[in-house]
């Protein structure tokens, strides 16, 4: 049996509102069950956004130098975890993994610069 995934919303794991999923293939090998995924629908929508609403005017409290040391955590943690996740995206996309392991580091890439962002007048 595959592993049931649920939707992220408001800090918490939830079902999808619709009581609906789908299994993801891997496309490289369709007997290779990815997942079960959360078939969400308008009212799982509303709700994500509201609480990215809300997690907006939260990070938008906290100060420059704050968000600064996030974003670098963020970095730090997605690189120590390339292999894993470009296996993941290998699996789940049927891209290669040296594309796969690129598009992970080009990831940290962004993060690094918008943390670097931070320091700047107008970040």
């Amino acid at each position: 049996m595959s592993k049931v995934y649920k939707n992220y919303i408001a800090g918490k794991w939830v079902l999808s509102a619709l009581g609906k999923s789908f299994q993801n293939l891997n496309p490289a090998n369709t007997e290779d069950v990815i997942g079960t995924f959360q078939d969400s629908g308008e009212r799982d929508i509303a709700s994500a956004v509201n609480a990215a609403k809300y997690a907006f005017e939260q990070w938008n409290k906290i100060s420059v130098t704050s968000r600064e040391v996030y974003l670098y955590k963020a970095a730090k943690i997605l690189a120590r975890r390339t292999d894993e996740i470009a296996g993941a995206l290998t699996r789940e996309m049927g891209k290669t993994l040296p594309e796969s392991k690129g598009e992970v580091s080009r990831g940290v890439q962004i993060l690094h610069y918008y943390a670097g962002e931070a320091r700047r007048l107008c970040g």
